[in-house]
């Protein structure tokens, strides 16, 4: 079945914006129509606070320059924005449209039928949903039976972060600590008892009142 074609305006943000990733996830073609430049620069300070939130996560590890748009939508101005960042752009060749499939024989079908159509490409597939996780060992034994190889990426350079992104996500998260209430502030309900931190009181039922923490290996009764 072909792909619905939907065209939204004011795409750049608000309804707009929720809109199109909601078509975009049922996969229809998408056509984004927005005006200004502040929709732009928004995008463009969510990808670079994305880069620096990752980087901050990997605490010094090297993260690749790898990227892939939400929604696989590709506008062309971000596009030319992170070629100029030297950041690789992933998108897909084949859909193995899984998200629709409930058994992993169909799910290896859909994939490897595609393949032999096209002979090689980047394949879309959704570790979480049940079936993918139990076609995978089938699919990755065809593949190698058939002569398909699975090609590991290399960047040149690692990914860079721009300083004041940095700053913006570190004062996020500052903000976000400081919103955090206390313990000691939390009033518990009348008639409530407050436990100690990881600890649990087994019912009266189990012949035993004493309580188990993470590493005393489990409760006792």
């Amino acid at each position: 079945m072909d792909r619905q074609v939907v065209v939204i305006t004011g795409a750049s943000a608000g309804v707009g914006r929720a809109t199109a990733r909601a078509f975009g996830e049922r996969r229809a073609r998408v056509g984004l129509l927005a005006r200004g430049r502040d929709g732009l620069e928004a995008a463009k300070q969510e990808i670079e606070m994305g880069n620096s939130a990752v980087h901050m996560a990997a605490a010094g590890a090297p993260v690749s320059p790898f990227f892939r748009f939400p929604d696989l939508q590709h506008p062309p101005p971000l596009v030319s924005y992170l070629g100029e960042r030297s950041i690789a752009i992933f998108s897909t060749d084949i859909d193995s449209f899984d998200f629709k499939i409930r058994k992993p024989d169909q799910v290896v079908k859909s994939v490897m039928t595609k393949l032999e159509k096209r002979g090689k490409g980047i394949i879309l597939m959704h570790d979480f949903q049940h079936a993918t996780a139990e076609a995978l060992p089938e699919l990755i034994r065809q593949l190698k039976a058939r002569g398909y190889k699975v090609v590991h990426m290399v960047p040149r350079q690692l990914l860079t972060t721009i300083p004041k992104y940095d700053e913006m996500v570190t004062q996020q998260r500052k903000l976000s600590s400081n919103n955090m209430r206390p313990e000691t502030n939390v009033i518990p309900p009348t008639g409530a008892r407050v436990l100690e931190p990881w600890s649990f009181e087994p019912p009266s039922s189990a012949g035993t009142s004493k309580s188990s923490s993470p590493g005393s290996g489990g409760a006792g009764g």
